[in-house]
């Protein structure tokens, strides 16, 4: 960032903003994941549909990203001076950002997908019946 001047400046400077912004959502996630072991099949189904649905909101998110980069990038291209480097090079950064963390987030919600319908077939494989003293479990 230092080393650059108009647009790349700014490019790089708002990189550096964003990193900050993925740390501070990257440790608490990471933290939490640490703290929340599913301990049952059905906790780790319930997990596994939440997870799901948190990476396809967050791919929503990132679309909302790249056309508010593409949004300033055009802005940038109305306006003169060191103004127009400013929004132009925060655009190129957003759309950037956007493009990676899209491609990571469709990544991850099909990855989750994929395990989920794994655990299905696992799920309709298992029978429980009542006993007389208690739950008798069954897995096809």
């Amino acid at each position: 960032m230092g080393a650059s001047s108009g647009q790349e400046k700014y490019f790089h400077q708002m990189n550096f903003f964003w990193n900050f912004v993925n740390l501070g959502i990257g440790i608490p996630g990471l933290i939490g994941t640490y703290k929340e072991k599913p301990s049952d099949f059905e906790s780790v189904y319930k997990y596994q549909n939440r997870l799901e649905s948190v990476y396809l909101f967050n791919t929503g998110l990132d679309v909302g990203y790249m056309a508010t980069g593409w949004a300033l990038n055009n802005y940038g291209k109305t306006r003169q001076g060191e103004i127009s480097e400013r929004f132009k090079g925060y655009g190129n950064s957003l759309v950037m950002q956007g493009a990676y963390l899209f491609v990571h987030d469709i990544f991850q919600f099909f990855l989750y997908r994929t395990n989920k319908k794994r655990l299905d077939i696992v799920w309709k494989g298992v029978i429980i019946r009542p006993t007389g003293t208690g739950v008798q479990f069954n897995f096809q």
